[in-house]
């Protein structure tokens, strides 16, 4: 601080502070502050009103709101926690919590509020696919379990999985899968796949069924894209009657009413009313065909009886000379027919003919068919075109269409190729496989999807094809 202290007048008078007011001192008018030279400074003083003109610091900083807006605070001293304003009159809050929602340090005085939703009645896991779930009121789950056994009105999905499934009334998934260790269903089943170790239900409709057990009261098979395409059971019991459309392949299949089917393949035997019909490799001559339908008839017409005396005597008078024109005139093992042969029905499996080779004409007035015979799935599928014109397989991976084996020029006929349940399955093919282009098609991917490959033979090494994609 400097002093005056042995300064004349004339070295000090510029450092001392005055009132503007003609040395009457500060009184009630607001007066200018001046150095000893008469300049003025921004802070003006009365003996009530302390004013500043310029810019005003409280510890060296400055102030920057001005008088207005200072003026607009409202007085908070008697507040405690968080300030809330209402109409320039400022109150302390509290927040409170609701029902589901605790609150710590609820009006701040103590730090910051941390608000929280209540945890009660249910551990941190992880619950599913069919849980039972329990929500309050405002939204929280208070409990959650597994339960044992699932009872509902409808259930929907692409995919369906379970351990077992019993159903009171009907069981549909359309255009999808039921994945299931055990199915029950009182009333009817309709799925588009089945997968399942055993199947016990009212009735079955499905495009791909594949399971250990199936027991049915109706089972319908009415062809590909109507219900059941492939059937493949390793014990079939069926409770009623039976129509069998499609193609059916069981280790042991037991029927209690009539069965009529396309095509039925049995490994070993096929009884009828408890005794074995011989298969195929049994029958080297007509009168063994003949004993297998009727040994009594065979006898009648081999001992030429004209007298319709009894059942097998009735054969003889439907045709006394056909014995004697099929032991003599047809072919037996192979040989050729020639002229013209007219017949309703001609079955040359059952007659023993191995080949109608040279015939001129051959008339049917019924229709000609060529059953479908089913190829053994896998990572190579073989054709024998001596089986069959007309062939079906279902893949179940990846896989190659074999070389034919037994060509003979002028064959022809289709092989149906079905996807299974899983889909996107491929198929090459052999070196004697010819499409056009020289382009191989590539398969339907979808699940279940079928295409058919018509072929003809053109040499023993050339097949000529052609695919029919995406058949529905």
């Amino acid at each position: 601080m400097s002093t005056f202290t042995g300064r004349t007048i004339a070295n000090t008078y510029k450092g001392l502070l005055n009132i503007d007011n003609d040395n009457s001192g500060i009184d009630t008018t607001v007066r200018t502050v001046q150095d000893g030279e008469g300049t003025a400074s921004p802070l003006q003083l009365s003996n009530s009103i302390l004013n500043v003109n310029g810019d005003f610091q409280i510890g060296g900083v400055q102030l920057t709101a001005n008088v207005s807006s200072l003026n607009a605070l409202a007085d908070i001293t008697g507040a405690t926690g968080m300030i809330a304003v209402d109409g320039g009159t400022a109150y302390g809050r509290t927040l409170t919590g609701g029902a589901g929602v605790s609150i710590t340090s609820a009006n701040g005085t103590s730090g910051n509020p941390t608000i929280a939703l209540n945890t009660t009645g249910v551990s941190a896991a992880t619950y599913g696919p069919v849980s039972l779930i329990t929500v309050n009121s405002v939204g929280q789950v208070t409990s959650a379990t597994i339960p044992t056994s699932i009872s509902v009105a409808e259930i929907r999905g692409s995919t369906f999985t379970t351990e077992y499934l019993n159903a009171s009334s009907n069981v549909s998934i359309t255009g999808n899968t039921l994945i299931a260790g055990s199915l029950t269903v009182s009333g009817t089943t309709s799925v588009s796949n089945i997968v399942v170790t055993s199947i016990d239900a009212g009735q079955i409709n499905s495009a791909i069924v594949s399971c250990s057990i199936m027991t049915a009261n109706v089972l319908n098979v009415i062809g590909f894209g109507t219900s059941v395409t492939n059937f493949t059971a390793n014990n079939l019991v069926v409770l009623s009657s039976t129509q069998l459309t499609g193609m059916v392949s069981a280790a042991n299949a037991v029927f209690s009413g009539n069965v009529s089917a396309a095509n039925l393949y049995a490994d070993t035997n096929i009884y009828i009313a408890g005794a074995a019909i011989p298969n195929a490799t049994q029958i080297t001559s007509v009168n063994d065909s003949i004993t297998a339908l009727s040994a009594t008839m065979a006898t009648s017409i081999g001992t030429a009886n004209t007298r319709i005396t009894s059942v097998s005597d009735y054969a003889v008078a439907l045709s006394a000379t056909m014995a004697t024109s099929i032991a003599s005139r047809l072919p037996l093992a192979g040989g050729t027919i020639t002229g013209t042969v007219s017949a309703q029905e001609v079955d040359v499996s059952s007659l023993g003919i191995g080949t109608v080779a040279g015939a001129k004409r051959l008339t049917m007035n019924g229709a000609a068919v060529a059953q479908y015979a089913s190829l053994t799935d896998g990572a190579t599928i073989a054709v024998n075109f001596n089986t069959a014109q007309n062939f079906i397989v279902q893949l179940a991976g990846n896989r190659a269409l074999g070389n034919p084996t037994n060509c003979v020029a002028g064959q022809t006929g289709s092989i149906i190729i079905v996807q299974d349940g899983t889909g996107g399955r491929t198929l090459s093919y052999g070196t004697s496989w010819d499409f056009i282009g020289g382009t191989a098609p590539t398969l339907s991917t979808g699940v279940s999807a079928v295409d058919r490959i018509d072929y003809i033979v053109y040499t023993s090494t050339a097949v000529q094809a052609i695919a029919s994609l995406d058949i529905k």
